[in-house]
């Protein structure tokens, strides 16, 4: 996938984007989450608003045990793109596993308040 992404950013840059998320996720599906990591970051280097890039960083995270930075890289995603339902279910999962219960609870119900007019309905029989 990774060599692949590359001849088609290279025949096409305007598809340039989303070939480099495609490196991204082959990267972090074949487990090596410190290149990952570090290939998110030279894209955040170059596009500070690339939302999917923040989540790249807080799944590589989480995935090395950095809980703390997974939160930060989480938040910093929504504060990106506030509809980027994974960052909330991620900030969740990372708060709950420091034990931060109301923390968690208070992303998923960020989550469904941004979600689609169904689970709206969901968040107030909640309430």
């Amino acid at each position: 996938m990774e060599t692949l992404a590359k001849e088609v950013m290279a025949q096409h840059p305007n598809f340039a984007n989303q070939c480099l998320k495609v490196i991204g996720e082959s990267l972090h599906s074949r487990g090596h989450y410190k290149d990952a990591k570090r290939h998110y970051m030279l894209i955040i280097q170059k596009n500070k608003n690339l939302a999917s890039s923040h989540f790249g960083v807080a799944l590589c995270e989480l995935k090395l045990g950095n809980i703390a930075a997974t939160i930060k890289k989480s938040e910093d995603t929504i504060n990106l793109s506030r509809y980027f339902l994974s960052a909330y279910d991620l900030l969740a999962d990372a708060q709950e596993s420091l034990g931060n219960l109301e923390a968690a609870q208070f992303a998923m119900v960020k989550a469904i308040e941004v979600s689609p007019e169904p689970l709206i309905d969901l968040y107030a029989w909640l309430k």
